[in-house]
């Protein structure tokens, strides 16, 4: 990564909150335990008789030297309705109004974008419609040939 740089990392609170800020900070990101959320308008469970629907996602924002926020003092709170289950094209899918937001957030126009799993693509998109320079790969290849078909009507 280049100096003064962020990553986003996204993860599930449990087991993972404690494992993901540790492996971020042993690979020299610097942080602290405060992280972002997306928070749903609506939420599900798998396990509706045994757990509570989750309405939130949360990520780590690490940097690499001393970037500066593009937005200062936005809170650490997005909220954004999910994708409907018959629009995704894949299981995490995010929606663009929310990626769009998160790299103005934390990026400028002309950054380098890396995503390291593509999905559905929208991370690439988002960040093409910042004047971001994405770059990133899927291995499946499914949800790659999808977000193709994407990119290629955009």
């Amino acid at each position: 990564m280049s100096e003064n740089s962020w990553i986003i990392c996204w993860y599930a609170q449990e087991p993972w909150q404690e494992v993901v800020y540790r492996v971020l900070t042993s690979a020299g990101f610097h942080g602290h335990r405060m992280f972002g959320v997306w928070s749903k308008t609506q939420a599900q469970t798998n396990q509706p008789n045994h757990n509570l629907a989750n309405a939130t996602e949360c990520f780590y924002y690490m940097r690499k030297g001393k970037p500066l926020l593009a937005k200062p003092g936005r809170i650490n709170n997005f909220i954004y309705s999910a994708v409907p289950p018959n629009d995704k094209t894949h299981p995490t899918e995010r929606p663009l109004d929310l990626m769009t937001d998160l790299l103005g957030t934390f990026g400028h126009p002309t950054m380098r974008v890396l995503v390291p799993f593509a999905g559905s693509g929208v991370t690439l998109i988002a960040a093409h419609l910042c004047g971001m320079k994405p770059f990133g790969y899927e291995i499946v290849k499914a949800y790659r040939d999808s977000y193709l078909v994407k990119v290629h009507k955009l």
